[in-house]
């Protein structure tokens, strides 16, 4: 998307403490493909006004023209929770799990490809009920 706010799964989500969860995203590069600058651009959320939790992120980039690209988050902040909680980004591609604002991060963080299709990994995600992986060789799925 050239512009702003754009994200894998969302643009842009202000819900003064609302929460996306229980997601990925495995769409590969996020970049300006048209020369105009992106901003605030993020595997899952671009501009995150609220929580994420639960979520993962194989998005890469090469080359990217703009500002606030996260591999999960571009850009978050603002009113109502801020959290960034058991999510993960892959190390390999080349992107910090988020870029810009004054999120908290608990149990996130950028993961290898290894670890991301290592079950122990995702602690505090329902394997039982939401979702599935098969050990060693997929990264888990929702059911």
């Amino acid at each position: 998307s050239a512009g702003g706010d754009a994200g894998g799964l969302v643009g842009y989500a202000d819900g003064g403490g609302m929460t996306i969860s229980d997601c990925y995203y495995a769409g590969g590069s996020i970049a300006s493909t048209t020369g105009v600058p992106i901003t605030n651009a993020g595997g899952v959320v671009g501009n995150v006004q609220g929580n994420v939790s639960r979520c993962y992120s194989l998005a890469t980039s090469t080359s990217i023209l703009g500002t606030n690209v996260g591999a999960l988050i571009g850009i978050g902040g603002g009113i109502g929770g801020n959290n960034l909680t058991d999510s993960f980004g892959s190390s390999a591609g080349l992107l910090a799990i988020y870029n810009s604002g004054p999120l908290n991060l608990p149990r996130s963080s950028m993961k290898s490809d290894l670890e991301l299709v290592t079950q122990s990994t995702f602690t505090n995600w329902d394997f039982n009920t939401i979702w599935t992986i098969t050990e060693g060789s997929s990264y888990p799925t929702l059911r």
